[in-house]
């Protein structure tokens, strides 16, 4: 079971498709709907760990006997947070730092602590998911991406979804999938949308872009 927390986010990323108008959800909303998952629960956002009552969602969660994962992008980790948690998914692109400030226009003070939050939460012994969204402005540093992952034990997963929102599509900085072959390797993972998003016509498009 996925519950999410907030839609509020600490990055800036070029191709973020959030509602960050959407409220938050009560802690009574989602207390309940803890109550009704049976053996797992994935916190998402926004940045989960934006919420002031993060600690009590995940004391209580843990309480009740559950494996506990966190999307996050690790700005704001730390290990009294990460006792809670079981499972991490990192929001990370890219291991270049300057291709990152171009995501998240963000600092590279901001990339040091992802990049040290991972490898706590690797030293604590959680499971250590890294998702990539594939774009033109991570494609060329996706190698270093790669060999980081495998340095440090982490389970990269390539992101080739296309991204709509409600007035256009979002991502057009995404590759064409004939340009993404050449990675198809066992030790990379590709979680791609069941039913495109965009009709047949705009998908050729951007295709040829």
């Amino acid at each position: 079971m996925k519950i999410f927390l907030t839609p509020k986010c600490n990055l800036n990323c070029v191709y973020c498709f959030k509602d960050k108008r959407k409220k938050n959800p009560s802690i009574e909303e989602i207390l309940e709907k803890i109550n009704k998952a049976k053996k797992k629960i994935i916190f998402k956002g926004g940045e989960p760990l934006l919420r002031k009552d993060i600690l009590q969602i995940l004391r209580y969660a843990k309480s009740r006997n559950l494996k506990i994962g966190l999307e996050t992008n690790g700005v704001l980790l730390n290990a009294k947070i990460l006792k809670y948690v079981d499972e991490l998914y990192f929001v990370l692109d890219t291991i270049s730092s300057e291709d990152w400030k171009k995501i998240t226009r963000k600092t590279k003070k901001d990339f040091k602590k992802t990049i040290k939050a991972i490898r706590l939460a690797k030293r604590l012994k959680k499971k250590v998911y890294v998702d990539s969204l594939l774009t033109k402005l991570n494609f060329n540093s996706l190698e270093e991406t790669k060999e980081f992952c495998e340095k440090n034990k982490l389970i990269l997963r390539i992101l080739e979804n296309p991204i709509i929102t409600q007035f256009s599509y979002s991502n057009s900085l995404s590759l064409p999938i004939e340009d993404a072959k050449f990675l198809g390797k066992n030790k990379i993972v590709y979680i791609k949308a069941k039913k495109s998003l965009l009709s047949k016509e705009k998908l050729q498009y951007y295709k040829k872009k």
